[in-house]
């Protein structure tokens, strides 16, 4: 780009922990008024890099950060420091309260630092809130609560208060980066379009975007440029335009993934049967059927709040249920609890593995041995040395990436937590898989992994249910394909005779139910 069309210069990034190599002498520029991806695997360094340019990790020695106004020594930038550099941020987790109204969420950048913001009117408030929302083009009611809201909506009310004093009095644009990590990761497939859509739009009036994303058909959709990390070093810096996804994927991967899909394991004519789901009801579920044998690997999609996540937690013995019946291997196991339904053979691997999955502080190895502690007792006295060698068989088995397994579970990548979760799991045989979002938030590399564990244990006999908001996965990774819609099945189709906007229409254009098959 031309020497003064930047917004940002990175240059000779580096950190290291200890022996560790985070970053080493990363530089990249992101251009005026563009959307430039940084991209890369779990652990590949983008995490500790955002972090870094937020003041809230102190890189090593040498570095530098600038902007066309100003520059400083990266070991130098505190929050601070970082705010005054123009840059803003906007994490998976949105920050956002969700008891509270629009107009509350943007108190801070309605008043910033003022002590009375507080005893502003109602009205005033408002309003101001509302100036903001009309900048940004948002059709959103200042006054409704946050949880009213879509997900897309709170991502753009994320962004909005992000963005907000990017504004000047005449009408420009003020210069600054907004920094967007895994924005889509959370939206179900219809709204990412519309998510999408707006950051080209905020784009093209000269905001600067950099967009942090797994998911590379947005990347190459969106983005005008791309950045991607491998190992703390970068290893391409390139105009989308010139990548095809084969070459961003060897970029990110290291290698050339293999892009078969995994339908399941055996293609049993009959499927034995192994869970039965009849007339199930509770909470969102209004009398849900389902059957599923042993090799199949059944996809389930629908809107958010369709009951997907209900299903599994019901079916898991975590939710009681009001109706209907649940058998697995033909007994009969309605109303058991969690433990029960565990001691018979069916897993849970539930959406947040960090805050329903994992236990951050412990180490890897006592992450995936937990469910299993029973094996490693004899006599009524704990083995560690066995549960030890059990984990670290595990460990390799599913490719786990990791300082060490005493190194605690909080240190790993995301990739590499879900793998610990799958690995806890998978290590027990289990009858029933249940997996909820399995691949959100893990790059195409391990997510590849991932799949190819879950067809693993479906050719093991396994039967599997895998809800997933990605329409592409589902295609290629399951057997089957339901439908849920306000809590109940809509339709059921083997996948092959699906195509992608046929399943597109089915899910998020659904008015009458779809006669199963």
């Amino acid at each position: 780009m031309p020497p003064n069309d930047y917004i940002l210069r990175v240059g000779s990034l580096s950190k290291t922990y200890g022996a560790s190599r985070a970053l080493a002498e990363v530089d990249f520029d992101v251009a005026r008024g563009s959307v430039h991806a940084l991209a890369g695997g779990n652990g590949s360094g983008k995490s500790t890099l955002i972090k870094v340019l937020a003041g809230v990790v102190r890189p090593d020695r040498g570095g530098h950060v600038a902007t066309p106004v100003r520059s400083e020594p990266a070991d130098q930038i505190t929050p601070s420091v970082s705010r005054q550099l123009g840059l803003r941020f906007v994490h998976q987790d949105l920050g956002l309260f969700e008891d509270l109204s629009v107009a509350d969420n943007l108190l801070p950048v309605l008043a910033p630092g003022d002590s009375t913001a507080g005893f502003l009117g109602r009205q005033s408030l408002r309003q101001r809130a509302r100036s903001i929302l009309d900048r940004f083009e948002l059709d959103i009611d200042a006054s409704r609560d946050l949880r009213e809201l879509r997900p897309a909506e709170q991502t753009l009310v994320a962004i909005a208060r992000a963005l907000s004093d990017f504004e000047v009095p005449s009408g420009e644009v003020a210069d600054g980066v907004l920094f967007l990590d895994e924005p889509t990761a959370r939206l179900p497939h219809g709204e990412v379009s519309e998510l999408l859509e707006r950051l080209r739009g905020y784009a093209s009036c000269g905001h600067s975007i950099v967009f942090v994303s797994h998911r590379l058909d947005e990347v190459l959709d969106v983005c005008d440029a791309v950045t991607v990390l491998r190992d703390g070093v970068k290893v391409l810096d390139s105009p989308a335009a010139d990548l095809a996804r084969p070459k961003l994927v060897e970029a990110i991967v290291g290698r050339q993934v293999d892009s078969t899909n995994v339908r399941g394991g055996r293609a049993d004519a009959e499927h034995r049967e192994v869970l039965s789901v009849s007339g199930l009801l509770g909470g969102p579920l209004r009398g849900v059927d389902l059957q599923v044998g042993a090799g199949e690997v059944v996809g389930v999609a629908g809107l958010v709040g369709s009951g997907r996540t209900s299903l599994l937690e019901t079916v898991a013995g975590l939710h009681p249920h009001l109706g209907g019946s649940v058998r697995v291997a033909g007994r009969e196991l309605s109303g058991a609890g969690f433990r029960t339904m565990l001691a018979n053979g069916v897993a849970y691997v539930p959406e947040d593995r960090l805050r329903l999955s994992l236990f951050p502080e412990m180490s890897v190895s006592d992450n995936i041995v937990p469910n299993a502690l029973h094996r490693y007792t004899q006599s009524g006295l704990f083995r560690p040395r066995k549960a030890s060698r059990a984990a670290a068989r595990a460990h390799a088995q599913y490719g786990v990436k990791s300082p060490g397994l005493d190194a605690p579970v909080s240190a790993l990548s995301g990739g590499n937590q879900q793998k610990v979760v799958i690995a806890r799991w998978l290590s027990l045989l289990p009858r029933v898989l249940l997996l909820d979002e399995p691949s959100q938030g893990v790059d195409i590399g391990a997510r590849a992994d991932i799949y190819r564990f879950i067809g693993a244990a479906a050719e093991s006999g396994a039967a599997v249910i895998v809800v997933s908001s990605d329409i592409e996965e589902l295609l290629g990774h399951c057997t089957r394909i339901v439908g849920l819609h306000e809590g109940a099945i809509s339709f059921s189709r083997p996948t092959e005779s699906l195509a992608r906007s046929e399943l597109i229409n089915l899910v998020y254009g659904m008015n009458e139910k779809v006669d199963l098959r």
